[in-house]
């Protein structure tokens, strides 16, 4: 759906959705009073949602909310887009700021180089502009598909989360609620929004998620997808807390390589807290995917005692065991 970004701000009262978001917004306190920061507009009905939500709210939540939007210069409709997002700010009175990437055509696994891209602009131009936080668009669908996401890639019991409301400095106002909600509040508004075709394109796994998996999983489980995912969700938080009861085992720092964890303080943990402190060791070195048939490998090998082994991960990554230390390193090029 397209149309004239033209829309008349939102008068009072307030439409049921704003009332519901300002509650949740006062209970969490995501957007402090007097904070600034960004809404990140992409022209999608999410973040245009987001955009027209926040600004209703401005003064009832004293929050001075601006535009940012990406121009990622890979479709010809990116111009005419950004165009479209900076006159519906105008309209509303919003100050709307344009980054443009010159970097990401034809680039190899181009949607994590365009979302690494985007953090970092955001994150230096929040620095740049004293701005205290940069709120996205993700929603409850966007949020139960990377619970579905993380089982399809093999993620750790421990670890299966969706996405996170708050990782400073990014919040996410929306996650309560759904996308078919997010487009009534719009059209209740008289409010336009754009449609990315590449949104429905079957060549990226969470279209294909979205618009295949999602819908025939609930069905089968007669429309209660979301709550089982929830409680599955619950539960590997529940895990998680347990685990982090125990004691970490000594491993290097973060930030400055060789990167090791001591591996008799491993193999002495339970083997469930074994494989998660090793995901955790990893992600915080080395962000990707784990798979957990990777951390199984390890723990079997953990268990067995031998002085010396290795395990292949993803992305060029290795587990080398060297006596009373496991080590994480990239495989060098050949």
């Amino acid at each position: 759906m397209s149309r004239s970004p033209n829309a008349s701000p939102t008068a009072s009262p307030l439409h049921p959705l704003e009332r519901r978001l300002l509650v949740h917004l006062r209970d969490t306190a995501l957007l402090p009073a007097g904070s600034r920061g960004v809404v990140c507009v992409s022209g999608g009905g999410d973040s245009v949602a987001l955009l027209r939500l926040l600004h209703a709210l401005r003064e009832r939540l004293g929050v001075a909310p601006r535009v940012l939007h990406f121009n990622h210069g890979l479709r010809p409709e990116a111009d005419d887009e950004a165009r479209w997002v900076c006159a519906l700010a105008a309209t509303l009175g919003v100050p709307c700021e344009v980054r443009v990437a010159s970097h990401l055509a034809g680039h190899s696994g181009v949607q994590a180089a365009a979302a690494a891209w985007r953090r970092e602009t955001c994150r230096g131009l929040l620095a740049a502009q004293g701005l205290d936080w940069a709120a996205t668009a993700h929603q409850r669908d966007d949020h139960l598909e990377s619970l579905l996401l993380g089982l399809l890639r093999g993620r750790h019991i421990a670890n299966l989360r969706g996405i996170a409301a708050e990782s400073p400095p990014f919040v996410r106002p929306l996650l309560p609620f759904t996308h078919a909600e997010l487009l009534d509040y719009l059209r209740a508004r008289g409010q336009g929004w754009l449609e990315d075709p590449s949104n429905r394109s079957p060549a990226y796994l969470r279209n294909r998620v979205r618009h295949e998996l999602r819908p025939l999983l609930e069905a089968l489980s007669g429309g209660a997808l979301a709550r089982r995912l929830s409680a599955l969700e619950r539960q590997s938080g529940e895990l998680r807390a347990l685990l982090g009861t125990l004691p970490e085992p000594a491993q290097s720092d973060p930030a400055r390589p060789p990167h090791w964890i001591d591996a008799p303080a491993l193999a002495a943990l339970p083997r469930i807290a074994a494989t998660g402190a090793l995901a955790r060791f990893i992600q915080a070195r080395l962000p990707g995917a784990v798979l957990y048939e990777q951390l199984e490998c390890a723990a079997d090998l953990l268990a067995g005692g031998a002085p010396t082994w290795e395990v292949q991960l993803p992305g060029g990554r290795r587990l080398t065991r060297m006596r009373d230390r496991i080590e994480l390193a990239r495989v060098p090029d050949a």
